[in-house]
């Protein structure tokens, strides 16, 4: 896997997710072997959450390195 397919499966799991009403997606970086995301996201209880997530590609695999919420 590398960072664009980790950024395009948690678009995927945003869109599916029951309880996200909407999200738009602030920044996004994908440099192959890591990458950064930063989404907006409205649940359906309209409550608001923003989420940022920095990761790295370690065998394959996302590894979080640093998030927040």
């Amino acid at each position: 896997m590398d960072a664009q397919q980790y950024l395009t499966e948690i678009k995927s799991k945003l869109i599916a997710s029951t309880i996200v009403e909407s999200f738009s997606i602030v920044e996004e970086r994908d440099l192959q072997d890591r990458g950064y995301f930063r989404t907006r996201v409205t649940l359906t209880n309209a409550d608001f959450l923003e989420i940022a997530e920095y990761f790295v590609i370690i065998n394959d695999q996302p590894q979080p390195d640093r998030y927040r919420y």
